[in-house]
């Protein structure tokens, strides 16, 4: 079940691009207009105002569709796609018509077919006309971006916006569907080729990193001497500067000693703790926190000591009395995950034979099922905010492929036991020896990997990074 947190949003008038100061009222902005966006503040991607719209998108997970849906309240839990757009950007003081085709007129437009207004209103009656597709404009997507679809098989003969979502990353979409209701579902292909405009209601510049980066970068620093002053000892580094010059490289600015340091970013348990994570430490137990690390995983810290410079340490008993707390800096909600947290996450798994549905009962409510292998697959990589298909036979479609002698654990395999051209199941690759996958008779659990089971392998699938 995943976690969830809340930022505070507040909306300055003066955030608004194209719109005088006066226009924008505190209380209730006006809606947003055509070629307008919402220019955001954060510095840390962690705290970037696309995520606050996707915080308060956390809270409706599960809650049914309906079509037509009156505003959401106590006595009416339900949304269709543009009433739960609406809705979350709303709360985040950012104001969208009520409905998709009306929504399509507002913001800044990424990409559009070549006449997207025949496309509103009633639409148009004619047949089917030019459509965008995923390849060919995936790279000028950004994540919180909305993207508004057609539906052919509705209305055939009109050209008509009939449904959006929010867009996560090229495996996933956040929207309201008849199915799934409020949640983080596949981007599947005929959604992929049947995309009307693209638009962009808030503006951000903040950089993309990921967790393998900022690591590499620190691993560029290991065997630097420690300084308790490094400013005035030339090619030395402290803790705090160590981990502010890693973060500095890849454009990200934190404050200067581990104490204030601390207080950026977003509060995180120990338990939840991931790869590029901050660790702050009161080594002579004081109250005030005096060093900081990456962490990497529960057994290791990057950083830099006393006694060896920047080193990787174990997170022994020493660290532990130590520590105060954790804080993310990196947005590790939309990017893809790394394998190793991929597979952390299937590991805790291990022995069950029911796990929570991704697709809730009629009532909104998380329902209980028997997985077979592709629904553990998908539930897996669910809870990392990444979409992906039913079927192992589609979901070997999604990710790169690689080779058995170059796999790593949370890689996917797909095995064609009958030798009919599909994948009959799929597992999640441990070693050379080991598979971990799920079957509706004996539950979630490692099975060995044959040489004979070796010979039935059709694919191996890297979704993450």
């Amino acid at each position: 079940m995943r976690k969830k947190r809340y930022l505070a949003f507040v909306l300055a008038t003066s955030l608004f691009v194209g719109l005088p100061v006066s226009v924008a009222r505190a209380e209730e902005p006006d809606p947003l207009g055509p070629g307008e966006t919402v220019s955001s503040q954060a510095k840390l991607p962690s705290q970037s105002k696309i995520n606050d719209v996707l915080h308060s998108a956390d809270k409706y997970i599960g809650t049914p569709y309906q079509w037509g849906a009156d505003p959401y309240s106590e006595t009416n839990r339900y949304f269709d796609c543009s009433s739960f757009t609406q809705r979350v950007f709303k709360e985040n003081g950012i104001i969208l018509k009520r409905d998709s085709r009306e929504q399509s007129t507002q913001g800044k437009t990424v990409v559009s077919v070549q006449s997207p207004e025949q496309f509103i209103g009633d639409g148009t009656e004619k047949p089917k006309g030019e459509r965008l597709h995923f390849d060919e404009i995936r790279s000028k997507l950004k994540k919180g971006d909305l993207i508004f679809f057609d539906n052919e098989e509705e209305t055939p003969n009109v050209e008509k916006i009939h449904h959006v979502a929010i867009y996560i990353n090229e495996h996933t979409l956040l929207h309201a569907t008849n199915t799934y209701g409020v949640n983080y579902t596949y981007f599947n292909e005929k959604r992929k080729n049947n995309i009307v405009i693209v638009k962009r209601m808030i503006e951000e510049s903040i950089p993309p990193v990921t967790q393998s980066e900022i690591i590499a970068t620190g691993e560029k620093y290991l065997g630097t001497p420690f300084s308790s002053d490094p400013e005035q000892q030339p090619g030395t580094m402290n803790a705090s500067k160590f981990v502010r010059d890693v973060f500095a490289e890849h454009g990200i600015p934190l404050p200067g000693t581990a104490n204030d340091m601390s207080k950026a970013g977003i509060d995180i348990p120990k338990d939840q703790l991931k790869m590029g994570d901050l660790v702050f430490f009161d080594n002579d137990h004081d109250g005030i926190i005096t060093h900081v690390a990456i962490y990497v995983n529960e057994n290791k810290l990057l950083h830099a000591t006393v006694s060896k410079g920047v080193t990787y340490t174990t997170f022994s008993s020493y660290w532990q009395d130590a520590y105060v707390k954790g804080k993310r800096i990196l947005d590790l909600k939309g990017p893809l995950p790394l394998n190793e947290e991929v597979f952390k996450t299937a590991v805790t798994y291990v022995g069950k034979k029911q796990i929570e549905d991704i697709e809730p009962d009629e009532n909104g409510q998380p329902k209980l099922v028997t997985p077979d292998s592709s629904k553990f697959v998908q539930k897996v990589f669910y809870d990392h905010y990444v979409g992906m298909s039913r079927t192992s036979n589609t979901q070997q479609t999604q990710g790169r492929s690689v080779s058995l002698s170059n796999a790593v654990p949370g890689d996917l395999v797909f095995f064609d036991s009958d030798q009919d051209g599909s994948s009959n199941y799929v597992a999640f690759y441990v070693d050379s020896d080991t598979i971990l996958l799920s079957s509706s008779s004996e539950g979630i659990k490692y099975r060995t990997l044959t040489e004979s089971m070796k010979k039935e392998i059709m694919a191996i699938r890297r979704i993450g990074l």
